[in-house]
């Protein structure tokens, strides 16, 4: 980039991430301050310029290359630490398409939730979910807090950090949490952030002559480390796809009470369950007994719904590198269904699946609670924690009276009273009320806008290669950033 032909920094952003992925901790006592993964290798695209500023086809071009040269570098997880405004549905963004194109080719793409959990007067808001993470086929991840601990039990979530649903296709997001608050990691001397931040200078334990380190709060801290969570991944199990990752990684995730699956996702990351369960599939024979800990959410969100209490079954449909998240089915509307695991025994019995024929499917049928059937019946009949009594089900019913919270969102909450679909003309649709008034949603107020409209004239009309891939659309310069 800018015609230099050696590797540079002159932010200071992305060396900061790429510390928290594969640092060594040379300059720190005992290596503490290493990265998640220090035997990885990088490959690093700038995209960005000095200031964190950057255009959404740079991001483009820099998945373009990732996609056409993936096999040959090896390259198996894209760490995004940047967002751009949510301005149409993934299924039409270049950007979110671009994401999709590297993610078919089983590289599994992380990008940061975006740091908008707040609004101008602080108050929580709603749909502050920044693209591509807005789209099912990324790992979307928020941010947490460790207190400045070593203990999980006062772990918090970062207040900054995005909550779903996600604008346009209103979809459960985030998927998961990782620290990302008070982050140290690499400084580069000469870069932006090194002049501008250096109240957050670190010195190291090394006489090296500089300050090697820099504390940074946000969700592009969150983001490298589940992308070197899913390095660790792979390297105890290379043969998981994307989809299979992102299950591995919700089901051993935490729990922690107080927070929506809007805020959390499936939970706080867990590193370690994540590596064991990875490695378990990979070396797993007849009568293993499954490593299940007991802060293990044992959950996973398809969709919009929380599927609780069965096992992942890695040979399942669901992962295949074909299969958009969240789908019914493995093509769309045609093909067979989606099956995720299988009932465990020594849990709650619940069936993730089972197909009795071919348009029957029972999601979440249990043996000892609220028995609740999702898509038993054809086409647009389907329905979702309600029974019609016989009647035409074309109305989709969402989670009435489910008391094991099954579905991720979508009727009155205890927790967080969202409401939505609440008129026939979809642009009336109320998101987040609440009793508690310091509840926005994002598009209300002026400063809940992830960036400010702007007016960037008319696009040009482009054709995107993917390897044998080609999407034709067209590409805005619209501002992109740092998160």
């Amino acid at each position: 980039m800018n015609a230099r032909t050696q590797p540079y920094d002159d932010n200071g952003h992305g060396s900061h991430v790429a510390g928290i992925i594969a640092g060594n901790g040379y300059d720190s006592k005992d290596e503490e301050k290493a990265g998640i993964a220090p035997a990885a290798s990088l490959v690093s695209l700038k995209v960005l310029d000095a200031n964190g500023q950057g255009t959404i086809g740079n991001l483009i071009a820099a998945l373009n290359w990732v996609a056409v040269n993936a096999k040959t570098y090896n390259i198996r997880v894209v760490n995004m630490s940047v967002g751009a405004q949510v301005r149409e549905s993934y299924w039409t963004d270049p950007l979110t398409l671009a994401a999709k194109a590297v993610t078919d080719r089983g590289v599994t793409v992380v990008t940061a939730a975006g740091n908008f959990g707040k609004n101008a007067a602080g108050h929580l808001q709603w749909g502050g979910i920044t693209a591509p993470g807005n789209a099912p086929w990324v790992l979307t991840v928020g941010a947490s807090s460790t207190m400045g601990t070593l203990t999980r039990k006062d772990d918090t979530m970062g207040a900054y950090s995005s909550s779903g649903p996600t604008a346009v296709d209103f979809g459960a997001k985030p998927d998961l949490v990782a620290p990302g608050t008070g982050t140290i990691s690499l400084a580069v001397p000469g870069s932006t952030f090194y002049a501008t931040k250096a109240q957050y200078l670190v010195n190291g334990d090394r006489p090296l002559g500089s300050i090697p380190y820099l504390t940074l709060t946000g969700t592009s801290m969150a983001a490298p480390v589940v992308s070197g969570t899913v390095a660790l991944m792979l390297q105890a199990n290379p043969a998981l796809t994307p989809n299979l990752i992102k299950a591995i990684l919700q089901y051993t995730a935490q729990v922690y009470p107080g927070y929506s699956a809007l805020r959390q996702g499936a939970g706080f990351l867990n590193t370690l369950g994540a590596v064991r369960l990875a490695k378990f599939y990979a070396t797993a024979g007849p009568g293993d007994r499954m490593p299940v800990q007991k802060t293990w959410s044992r959950q996973i969100i398809w969709g919009n719904h929380r599927l609780t209490g069965g096992v992942i079954k890695p040979t399942a449909n669901a992962w295949a590198t074909s299969v958009v998240w969240g789908a019914a089915r493995t093509f769309m509307t045609e093909g067979d269904n989606i099956v995720w695991g299988t009932m465990a025994a020594d849990f709650d019995n619940i069936v993730w699946g089972t197909s009795l024929d071919f348009d029957n499917i029972v999601w979440g049928t249990s043996l000892d609670f609220d028995n609740i059937v999702w898509g038993t019946a054809l086409d647009d009949n389907i329905v979702w924690g309600t029974d019609c009594g016989g009647a035409d089900c074309a109305n989709v019913v969402w989670g009435t009276a489910d008391l094991l919270d099954n579905i991720v969102w979508g009727t009155a909450d205890l927790l967080d009273n969202i409401v939505w679909g609440t008129s026939l003309d979809l642009a009336n649709i109320v998101w987040g009320t609440s009793a508690d008034a310091d509840v926005t949603w994002g598009s209300d107020t002026p400063d809940a806008e992830v960036f400010p409209p702007e007016d960037p004239g008319p696009p040009p009309d482009v054709s995107l290669e993917f390897g044998d891939i080609v999407v034709p659309t067209t590409v805005s310069p619209l501002p992109v950033g740092v998160l």
